[in-house]
């Protein structure tokens, strides 16, 4: 055996050793393919000696080079132990030199990610949701795409800060909260950091105030932010940040008891836009939904629709009725609410509510006993309607869009109205006609009355079954 091959079969595990000894002893022949194949092998995983970059991939050695580097990158200041969400669920460490971000590990210099702030095309500051105390969430996002930095921090909570000499000390003792400075430590970047405004969009509820809204994204639970810049779902993967510009289309659907927000954004490289859907959002929060929307919606990139479920029955399905508005003169179309509301007939509003009243309905019954009288009479009843229906199909004709008939304007709407109440089942009730020495009843008054004299006669009826009862079995 040749002493090269000897030496690149002792660099193997013991495992592989041993198995390439035992084919070697069946197949002598296989000694120079074998020591070409380590050859080749241990070749490829050893550091070329011309400067080549095997082992020097690793992300070990990659953490290093950025290490290295960041050498020509003075470090101004170090906040300890942030909560970051990405780039891992771990506290680390952020450190803020004069061109660059650098997250490390605790106590070290090994550095996880790093971002130039040249990079960093966007940054908020969110109230994160769902927290008992102040909390924030520092949404960082690159651009073209790339890795973000999410990491959150308490309010109130003591945060340490180390100076460029590595001396450590509270930066919240003087009285500054957490939030003051982060913001104070990042007013370097690029970009302005935006926070919610409460006069663009609030929730108000039994829990308190909050920033955001919940919704679905395909099957994940997420929140909505609707900012001055944008509008951003988040604490969900994947992160979905959608710049005023970039919203080509925008609709709202009212769905029952919640609704839906459909946004159509312009993707990069792509000729059709591509359109993200927020599903199950509380219905009591679409009037604030409209309002931020009719705020910015000139800023979209085009207009927007909103849907509204077809009137009528509320028991029944909504209808996505689709109705194309200017978005930004987006109106609720719910009058009742407004202020300067007026109904267009206060009679009707006092037929609806007055079981008494003598309506249409009632005027009918009797103008059908009226007609069956005729006809029981000397039967000119049926050529009088014929000649009425003649003569108001002649008018309607003669009839001109400037001037029409009195008459049949009211025969149009008395036939509306005919149809409509047909077409409900009519609750009747008996009620006792008044004797002479009473006084007339009518509407809640008479039905009131009768419930009450039903209610007295069962009791009566009651008891004499009772005494009836007894005297039987005192018998």
């Amino acid at each position: 055996m040749e002493s090269s091959f000897q030496a690149n079969v002792d660099k193997l595990p013991d495992d592989l050793r041993a198995d390439v000894l035992a084919y070697l002893e069946e197949h002598p022949s296989s000694q120079s393919l074998l020591s070409r194949l380590l050859a080749h092998c241990l070749k490829k995983s050893t550091p070329a000696a011309n400067g080549g970059s095997n082992s020097n991939d690793s992300p070990a050695s990659k953490k290093r080079k950025i290490s290295e580097t960041s050498s020509t990158d003075p470090l101004q200041c170090t906040i300890q132990s942030l909560s970051f969400t990405l780039p891992a669920r771990k506290r680390f460490w952020l450190r803020i030199r004069s061109t660059s971000l650098h997250i490390t590990a605790p106590h070290s210099d090994e550095v996880v990610a790093c971002h130039q702030f040249a990079d960093i095309a966007y940054a908020f500051c969110l109230p994160t949701p769902e927290k008992v105390k102040a909390h924030y969430t520092v949404y960082l996002l690159p651009k073209d795409g790339g890795d973000a930095v999410v990491f959150g921090f308490e309010d109130k909570a003591a945060m340490l800060v180390m100076n460029s000499e590595g001396v450590s000390k509270p930066a919240t003792s003087d009285g500054k909260t957490g939030k003051a400075v982060v913001l104070e430590l990042l007013a370097q970047l690029p970009c302005k950091i935006v926070e919610p405004n409460p006069k663009d969009f609030v929730v108000e509820s039994y829990s308190g105030v909050s920033m955001h809204l919940e919704c679905h994204y395909t099957s994940k639970a997420g929140f909505l932010y609707l900012l001055s810049t944008g509008i951003l779902f988040g604490f969900k993967k994947p992160i979905l940040f959608f710049p005023f510009p970039s919203i080509e289309g925008a609709n709202i659907t009212k769905l029952g008891r919640d609704f839906r927000i459909v946004l159509d954004r312009r993707e990069e490289g792509s000729d059709e836009p591509v359109t993200y859907e927020f599903e199950h959002i509380n219905i009591a929060i679409m009037g604030k939904v409209m309002s931020y929307v009719d705020k910015y919606g000139k800023r979209f990139g085009v207009r927007s629709s909103v849907a509204a479920p077809a009137r009528g029955d509320d028991k029944t399905e909504p209808k996505d009725e689709m109705i194309d508005v200017d978005i930004g003169t987006i109106e609720d179309d719910d009058d009742e609410e407004d202020e300067d509301f007026e109904p267009a007939d206060m009679k009707e509003v006092a037929e609806e509510y007055d079981s008494g009243h003598n309506t249409d309905s009632n005027a009918s019954s009797s103008g059908e006993d009226e007609e069956e009288a005729e006809e029981e009479g000397d039967g000119d009843g049926a050529s009088s309607d014929e000649e009425e229906r003649a003569a108001y199909k002649t008018s309607v004709v003669r009839a001109s869009t400037s001037e029409v008939p009195r008459e049949v304007v009211q025969g149009v709407v008395d036939e509306v109205l005919a149809v409509k109440r047909e077409a409900r089942t009519p609750i009747k009730m008996e009620v006792e006609e008044p004797t002479s020495s009473q006084p007339a009843l009518r509407g809640m008054a008479a039905i009131a009355a009768q419930i009450e004299k039903e209610r007295l006669a069962k009791e009566k009826l009651a008891r004499t079954k009772g005494n009836e009862k007894i005297k039987a079995e005192r018998d």
